[in-house]
């Protein structure tokens, strides 16, 4: 009788942990998936900045080419 009733508080005790385990295991899933899309959306845009900052770049470029061409000069060629 006394294992039976020791059986059972081991198990009452062993459910009980179980549970806290699977909450505990719901908050990681929903961390991880809310720092998934945090990663997701840093990385879009990072990779849109990216793209504006490569934009910026030509357009300077094509700009300062502007300026270093003479425009009325014959070609030596």
């Amino acid at each position: 009788m006394r294992q039976v009733i020791l059986l059972t508080d081991k198990t009452e005790h062993n459910a009980n942990d179980i549970a806290k385990l699977q909450e505990s295991m719901k908050d990681l899933t929903l961390a991880v998936e809310q720092l998934r899309y945090e990663i997701y959306t840093v990385r879009d845009k990072d990779e849109h900045e990216r793209g504006m900052m490569l934009l910026r770049l030509e357009n300077q470029l094509l700009k300062f080419e502007r300026r270093l061409k003479p425009s009325d000069e014959p070609d030596d060629g």
